[in-house]
């Protein structure tokens, strides 16, 4: 008997505990905080699927290490593998198509189009930070935006 009023005991502790949570007032909750988050940034995400795709990958990433090692912007570089064009590649930051080009087999051009996307991308990128500095953002967030 002492078993069994036990164990109803324990299968109604956590009931309890909840009814009290129920019960707190709201001003004794805490939120979560917007510093208690952790994020990565600096990233550039290999989307690709071929190995001029990974060939692409490879250089723009090693571009963007040695011109912008503190870069905080998370990139993605996908790959469409297509039988008429080679394969299309982009990069995107934060869903927006940032560079787009064609590649076709040929090893180097793997390597001349990874210099123009990091050219045009860290233009890109250099022009949003200044445009995010003047931004009004009086009742809006920069997300919001």
């Amino acid at each position: 008997m002492q078993r069994w009023l036990l164990c109803l005991w324990l299968a109604a502790a956590p009931l309890l505990a909840a009814d009290e949570d129920v019960n707190a007032p709201l001003e004794s909750l805490q939120p979560e905080q917007e510093n208690d988050r952790i994020e990565i940034g600096g990233l550039v995400i290999d989307r690709t699927f071929t190995r001029f795709g990974q060939g692409f990958y490879h250089h723009f990433s090693r571009l963007r290490e040695d011109e912008d090692p503190d870069g905080r912007e998370n990139l993605t570089i996908h790959e469409r593998p297509t039988a008429r064009w080679g394969s299309l590649v982009w990069v995107t930051h934060n869903r927006k198509v940032l560079f787009k080009t064609a590649l076709s087999p040929v090893r180097s051009q793997g390597e001349l189009a990874a210099q123009q996307a990091w050219g045009q991308v860290s233009k890109i990128l250099r022009q949003q930070k200044v445009a995010m500095m003047f931004m009004d953002t009086f009742d809006l967030e920069h997300d919001e935006l």
